[in-house]
Order: C-alpha cells, then structure tokens, then sequence
C-alpha cells in the first residue's frame, strides 16, 4: 500500500505537522479506496505540493479550511486538475465539503437584480419629449 520512503523528502516548506498529516490522510484515503500505491504516491505528491504553497506563506494545510482548500484548488492550482483531486480527497477525509468552487450554487448577482427592481419600478415616461434646458 504506502510506505514512507526515508530517502525522499518533503519540499522544504512543509511543516512536521503537514508531512504527518498528509501520511496520515493518504493511508487513510488509499485504504478506504482501495487505491494503488502509484496513486497513493501521487496523492501524497500533489498534497505535499499545497501544503508546499501554503508553508511558503506560513499557513499549513493541517489547518486549513474548506474555503482556502477550495480557493487552492480552483485558482493557485487551477492548471493542475491532480492537486484539486487531492484537496478533494482530503476534505472527504476529514468529513468537509469536497465541492470545488465551480459546483457550488451560486447567488444571483447583484447587478442584475437592482437593474430590473430599477426597471420595474421607475416612473412611466410620458408621450411628451424631453427638452433640453
């Protein structure tokens, strides 16, 4: 399944506390999956790539929310659809929202809304031309 390799290294950015944690979900996540160990492997690659990111920023993805976790996925890693899979997977793992940002319905826009209220509600123009003062 995964082993800790202890010649490979994390990036220099993530934490003990990270490193730690991401084994800790991606033995989770691969036994509850039943994935490969080349997938586990990925899993824990693209993880260590966020927590990476983040630790660069002195954040950590241990604690992190569902809303940075999202933001990460769907627009810092917006070209590398293997890290969103990751994030997704570590948010299954600890019970949160795994919805990206693209799936979660959307409030009406603001704009829009006032536009047609304004349209609807403004006085009626007469028949009677505007002049010019």
């Amino acid at each position: 399944m995964l082993d800790r390799r202890p010649g490979r290294k994390p990036p220099p950015n993530v934490s003990i506390e990270d490193r730690d944690y991401i084994y800790a979900v991606v033995k989770g996540t691969a036994k509850r999956r039943n994935l490969s160990s080349e997938t586990a492997e990925k899993y824990t690659q693209m993880l260590y790539k966020a927590a990476n990111y983040l630790g660069e920023r002195g954040q950590s993805l241990k604690g992190s929310d569902d809303v940075a976790l999202n933001h990460l996925s769907s627009s810092v890693f917006k070209t590398n659809k293997h890290v969103g899979i990751a994030l997704r997977a570590l948010q299954k793992h600890r019970g949160g929202s795994s919805a990206r940002l693209a799936d979660v319905p959307r409030t009406p826009q603001m704009v829009p809304l006032l536009l047609g209220a304004y349209l609807l509600l403004r006085p009626r123009l007469t028949g009677r031309s505007l002049k010019a003062s």
